[in-house]
């Protein structure tokens, strides 16, 4: 998936994948992952086919005409043209998202709304906003009422949340701040592992 992504995105995704721990599967016994790791570690790092072809013949075998098969996507193939049939699921894929309208047009009439079907086991929708699904682990249902007031607090929060940027709630006592990061909480998949702490205004 990893080598999918980056043949998808390159700049986009090569920040996410670190490459380090792809030289230790250099020495796997399995010679299928050796020779993923090296098409991955290389295509991540641009490093030129001369230069590949000289790390898999020291890390996988020193015959190119030697198939190396192994299972991808339920079939076997040879991992020597991985790059290939990889190549193939982006294309389909770049068909599919071009296929969707995704986005509001101009005259602010609502754009294709995402559904289920559209998400992934890692990944769900708040309120327009694509989150992760922290451990593949599916959101809880919200008690939510969804006003417009709800639903800009609640979108504003999921953004700040992917943003990675911290987040403070003011308003009067009462007005449902813990209730709103509870709920949002159980929206990310994460409500189980959340911990309230409670400050008291008295000393």
């Amino acid at each position: 998936m990893a080598l999918r992504l980056l043949i998808f995105d390159r700049s986009l995704f090569l920040p996410c994948i670190p490459l380090q721990p792809l030289l230790a599967l250099l020495q796997h016994k399995d010679l299928s992952i050796r020779l993923l790791a090296v098409e991955l570690f290389t295509y991540a790092t641009g490093i030129a086919d001369g230069a590949k072809q000289r790390w898999i013949a020291h890390y996988v075998h020193n015959d190119p005409n030697i198939p190396v098969m192994a299972l991808w996507e339920n079939k076997t193939i040879d991992y020597g043209v991985l790059l290939v049939f990889e190549a193939l699921k982006v294309r389909e894929a770049r068909k599919v998202i071009a296929a969707r309208d995704y986005f509001r047009e101009q005259e602010g009439k609502s754009g294709r709304r995402l559904s289920p079907g559209d998400l992934g086991q890692y990944t769900g929708a708040v309120c327009g906003v694509l989150i992760p699904r922290f451990g593949g682990i599916a959101g809880c249902e919200s008690r939510l009422v969804m006003t417009e007031n709800t639903t800009v607090n609640l979108r504003n929060i999921a953004r700040t949340i992917v943003d990675e940027k911290p987040l403070l709630l003011q308003s009067v006592p009462g007005a449902g701040k813990t209730f709103l990061i509870d709920e949002s909480a159980k929206l990310f998949g994460r409500y189980n592992g959340l911990i309230p702490i409670h400050f008291s205004p008295r000393r």
